[in-house]
């Protein structure tokens, strides 16, 4: 439908689309950080928000590399650094 369809109606289309990538996302995230299992958070993912790559975020072991699969490698990469996350996790 998105691929047939004329402006402004696949930009409309996508928009909601990347509310749900974005939800998804933050699923995954939360959910990796609680330890839970990547299947089951899979599972719970909206089908218009599954893109080929999220399941690579599940195999974050830490906030850095969370930090680093989402914002540095993903769209966001221009985003400046957080002190927060060049401090040891004892500090």
């Amino acid at each position: 439908m998105l691929t047939q369809a004329t402006e402004p109606l696949p930009t409309f289309l996508e928009f909601i689309i990347y509310g749900h990538m974005i939800d998804n996302v933050v699923l995954i995230v939360t959910g990796t950080l609680h330890e839970r299992d990547v299947q089951e958070l899979l599972e719970k993912c909206y089908h218009l928000g599954m893109f080929d790559s999220i399941a690579t975020l599940a195999v974050a072991q830490n906030m850095r590399e969370l930090y680093r699969l989402v914002l540095v490698d993903g769209f966001f990469f221009s985003c400046p650094t957080h002190p927060w996350l060049h401090t040891s996790p004892s500090a």
